[in-house]
């Protein structure tokens, strides 16, 4: 929606984050990608994205699951990996 309440871009996403750079991340059917404010896809992300975070200064962080452990990296505003996924995710019990 805009700031007046008008639909701008038809719910057809799985899930979606907020505009940064012009750009939002957005997944359907299990891939991500990067749309502009008119919900035109402008770049696909890699096949192994599981989720992105808005883009800052040209990357966006990317949760990968091409690995048997989930690992972040970033991606570019084209889509393409421009640190690949290498940080692994820690996951806590809260009863630790």
């Amino acid at each position: 929606m805009d700031v007046d309440g008008n639909i701008t871009i038809e719910a057809r996403y799985d899930e979606g984050g907020e505009f940064s750079e012009g750009l939002a991340a957005v997944e359907s059917g299990g891939h991500w990608m990067f749309i502009d404010k008119s919900g035109t896809t402008t770049a696909q992300l890699p096949p192994d994205v599981i989720f992105a975070e808005p883009l800052s200064d040209g990357l966006a962080l990317a949760t990968s699951n091409a690995q048997p452990v989930r690992k972040f990296g970033y991606v570019d505003r084209n889509g393409k990996w421009a640190v690949k996924p290498e940080w692994k995710t820690q996951i806590r019990s809260t009863t630790d």
